[in-house]
């Protein structure tokens, strides 16, 4: 096991929350930093495969800079991978979050964490993709997509999962398939690394920003659109997506409600970063057990009611829900238009307009 055992760490890159274009640094508030941080160790039957993955976590920085609360928001679907993630991170400590001279909770942390072995694809994937590449478009749809499955069976490292991903993608663009598409998109960007070229990633950026926008997933259609901003091969696209930033922001400032459906296929939670204070949770159909409120200086657990309504104070500054239940539970979370935001700002908790209960 020792050719092994020198391959157990993982590539850790870091991303930092942010919300509609404002990060918690801009809100007066200190942020916490890292102190101490604990690589992952590589699963041995996935290092046995040479299986590689992903795993996108959240987790709150208590005020004393432990790690609490971990949750898996998306994978590269490996359980292996997941569970030395969540271990790993649960591990880490940091130099608390500052608000107002004293430590406190920083609730919205979120983290990649990358395993990777060998990023080479291997001669009979490379074969079977590139028989199938001839066969995106519509006439041969069967084939495609008889291929592309074979391809899924194939995929095991980097490289290869990562052109997969993006088949898929585009195998859902010619069935007319949003929510997949949405899907393998996203993984593609999170699985892509060093295979991202500009252009691609270019290309995946405008197709999930669209994407977002259909699906009201407002506040990651405007980290998307950050990234293309920060692009200097799309400063031809600047003036575009900077006009479209003044339309998402009146959209965000009407009266109408921004509702957003969910179904936790194959999950036991999902989460989103609010736009708006206000929010409710609808429609429900079948189990959820919780919802957690993670706002940049604090966090609360509650009981899920259908259509109680939530109001957070202004000064728990930018928040993201993160709802747990059983697989295959659909509902709507929507979005309300807060008419009496002075009310919130001075408010200290909290406030459903309708019984619930916390945790």
């Amino acid at each position: 096991m020792k050719a092994i055992t020198l391959l157990l760490s993982a590539l850790v890159s870091l991303s930092i929350f942010t919300c509609h274009g404002k990060t918690v640094k801009e809100i007066d508030f200190i942020s916490a930093t890292p102190d101490v941080r604990i690589n992952p160790r590589y699963p041995i039957q996935q290092a046995r495969d040479g299986q590689d993955g992903w795993v996108q976590l959240s987790y709150v920085v208590e005020a004393n800079g432990s790690v609490s609360n971990v949750i898996v928001e998306n994978s590269s679907g490996i359980k292996g991978f997941e569970k030395e993630a969540r271990k790993a991170v649960k591990k880490w400590k940091y130099n608390p979050a500052i608000e107002n001279g004293e430590p406190v909770q920083s609730c919205i942390n979120t983290v990649q964490l990358d395993f990777s072995m060998n990023s080479t694809p291997s001669k009979k994937y490379l074969n079977l993709y590139q028989e199938t590449t001839p066969l995106i478009n519509k006439d041969t749809l069967i084939e495609f997509k008889r291929n592309l499955d074979k391809l899924e069976k194939l995929s095991k490292n980097s490289n290869e999962t990562f052109r997969t991903n993006l088949l898929n993608a585009q195998y859902a663009q010619l069935i007319g398939d949003k929510a997949l598409q949405l899907k393998y998109f996203e993984i593609s960007l999170s699985s892509g690394g060093k295979l991202l070229l500009a252009p691609t990633k270019l290309s995946i950026y405008q197709n999930l920003y669209s994407l977002y926008l259909h699906f009201n997933h407002i506040d990651k259609a405007y980290g998307i659109s950050d990234k293309i901003l920060a692009m200097d091969e799309a400063e031809e696209l600047h003036q575009q997506y900077q006009q479209h930033r003044i339309e998402i922001d009146s959209f965000v400032a009407a009266e109408q409600d921004i509702a957003i459906f969910v179904d936790m296929k194959r999950r036991t939670n999902w989460g989103i970063n609010l736009v708006r204070t206000e929010f409710s949770i609808t429609e429900i159909d079948g189990r959820l057990t919780k919802l957690e409120i993670r706002c940049a200086n604090k966090s609360s657990a509650y009981t899920i009611a259908d259509t109680v309504t939530w109001k957070i104070p202004s000064s728990w500054q930018q928040c993201r829900v993160v709802v747990f239940g059983e697989d295959h539970t659909t509902f709507k979370l929507v979005e309300h238009q807060t008419i009496d935001d002075a009310a919130l700002t001075s408010s200290t908790g909290l406030t459903p307009t309708t019984t619930a209960s916390p945790l």
